[in-house]
């Protein structure tokens, strides 16, 4: 008889030890890994079920509507497909949404029908960098953000006609003597204004392209002369 209830003791432990290891629902310190979850509505925190049916890309079951968002947004850049996006009723969510398709797309397109306007302009610059387009950049609201849209095209695409369209003074001097420094080309500081700086940009162009030829394209004869002495130095 005692074996009989030995046994049956046995049996019973080796039950609850399978039943233990088959699942056994994490703290709410854990981290959760949904590939090994099979029913996320067994998990002991609301968190860790939004967790996990975000991973699962199950976004109708989530219960926090920035988690439900997060979980639309991310099927909808898998997808291509800015539609899903209107499943999103909050506007900046939406619009993170379009902007995050429009980029996966490279549908510039898109920028157009964003509303809100924080996610609309990031839309805009990011596609003004991307394609060297400086129209894009005319969609920012802010003068210096656009001036700074503007500065990065520019330099990108080494147009020093983009320069002019730069509202800021000292930012358009900024940009015509950046690109003649970075192309070697003297030509963008023939449209600074102050000679001086003209001066200055003309012959950081000289070193640049290495030519003393340059040179001779400087007003001021004491930065001439240093200029040509620059070279002599090299040559020697």
């Amino acid at each position: 008889m005692k074996m009989k209830y030995l046994l049956f003791g046995l049996l019973f432990g080796v039950l609850l030890l399978a039943a233990c290891i088959k699942f056994n629902p994490p703290s709410a310190n854990q981290t959760v890994n949904p590939e090994v979850v099979e029913d996320c509505a067994l998990l002991n925190s609301s968190s860790h079920v939004d967790d996990c049916y975000l991973e699962k890309k199950q976004c109708s079951k989530i219960n926090d509507p920035s988690v439900k968002n997060e979980c639309i947004g991310k099927l909808a850049v898998i997808k291509g497909d800015t539609a899903v996006c209107n499943l999103i009723q909050d506007i900046k969510s939406k619009g993170a949404c379009q902007e995050a398709v429009a980029e996966k797309t490279v549908d510039s397109e898109i920028c157009y029908t964003i509303t809100d306007s924080y996610w609309s302009e990031n839309c805009f610059r990011y596609f003004a960098l991307k394609e060297n387009n400086n129209k894009f950049c005319w969609k920012l609201s802010l003068a210096h953000e656009r001036d700074s849209c503007l500065l990065d095209v520019a330099k990108n695409s080494e147009n020093h006609e983009i320069c002019r369209e730069i509202y800021s003074e000292e930012e358009k001097t900024g940009c015509f003597f950046q690109i003649a420094k970075k192309s070697g080309k003297f030509e963008p500081c023939l449209e600074i204004g102050n000679d001086i700086l003209k001066d200055n940009c003309v012959y950081r162009a000289a070193k640049t392209a290495n030519d003393v030829k340059i040179c001779q394209k400087l007003t001021f004869i004491e930065i001439r002369q240093g200029c040509e002495e620059y070279f002599n130095q090299t040559k020697s």
